[in-house]
């Protein structure tokens, strides 16, 4: 006959910050970006505060509570819904990989928003305006290179190659690829160096650290303002336009994931959206058969 334990093992005590810490190096080491890291670790705290147990001790009926409070009370976005719920999900995979507790629950579809982007003369606009050399520098490797706002405020002196006019860029999760030197960033980029002369990053903040990327944000939102453009630019709108002028060129679409960092190709081709005066001039095939006929019409009324 079963005889129950008369003193069960204790529920573990929830300690967030000792979890944060924990799962954090967990993810990492699985190769998620930081940012990644803490947003995960932020679900799964949200949910251990919404459901007062401990997140290994949960049921499906806990999950599904906490993500029906996220849709219907906190109303979140689709996106935001998702990342809660990969949070959940990278959790049980990872300490409890064995029982498939989230198994039932399924990300939301998002809208595929129109990105922004800027002409060349705005863009234009906004070097012209700029008088803090630093600031040009930023626009310019951001514009330039369409790399990110974290990757380049992580820049280092080492990482430019004059020789080969390539730039050494350290992406999301660690990972590192090459992009173009464009030859034009030269000259300012060496009054920048002998203006500031920095030791280790290019854009140095208190003692010799890498500068914040939002600060990069901030000056790139201000140049924008002074440069009377009226809409929100962003280094990511930067992004947009270099990788939208590439495909614009003609330049193959895997060139341009390379160049964005991006894993899969899938990511590329909904990052990029061709701009509307671009669609306008393409002609379509109704119009070419519609001019045909039309000069095949007047040939035979001759």
């Amino acid at each position: 006959m079963f005889t129950p334990l008369t003193n069960p093992m204790p529920t573990p005590v929830f300690h967030p910050d000792k979890f944060r810490e924990q799962f954090s190096q967990a993810l990492r080491v699985q190769g998620k970006a930081k940012k990644t890291a803490k947003i995960y670790s932020d679900a799964v705290i949200a949910f251990h505060d919404f459901a007062q147990v401990h997140p290994l001790f949960a049921k499906a009926n806990d999950i599904r509570a906490f993500l029906y409070y996220l849709l219907r009370e906190k109303k979140y976005a689709p996106r935001t819904f998702n990342q809660n719920l990969y949070g959940l999900k990278a959790f049980y995979g990872t300490y409890m990989p064995e029982i498939p507790i989230m198994a039932e629950f399924r990300r939301h579809k998002t809208n595929r928003r129109l990105v922004t982007v800027l002409s060349e003369g705005q863009v234009a606009d906004m070097l012209e305006v700029c008088d803090n050399i630093k600031h040009q520098v930023m626009i310019a490797l951001l514009y330039g290179t369409g790399i990110r706002v974290g990757e380049c405020a992580g820049l280092t002196i080492v990482d430019f190659d004059k020789n080969e006019m390539l730039l050494h860029v350290v992406g999301k999760g660690e990972k590192d690829r090459y992009v173009m030197l464009p030859g034009s960033l030269l000259p300012i980029l060496r009054q920048y160096y002998l203006k500031y002369r920095p030791k280790e990053y290019l854009f140095e903040g208190r003692y010799q650290h890498a500068i914040s990327p939002t600060m990069i944000e901030h000056a790139v939102r201000e140049t924008a303002r002074r440069a009377g453009i009226g809409i929100k630019v962003t280094p990511h709108v930067l992004r947009h336009t270099f990788a939208t002028q590439l495909l614009e060129q003609g330049y193959d679409i895997s060139i341009i994931q390379m160049l964005l960092g991006h894993k899969h190709i899938r990511t590329t081709a909904r990052y990029i959206h061709v701009r509307r005066d671009v669609i306008k001039r393409v002609k379509s095939p109704l119009d070419v058969l519609a001019e045909k006929l039309a000069c095949k019409e007047a040939g035979n009324a001759k």
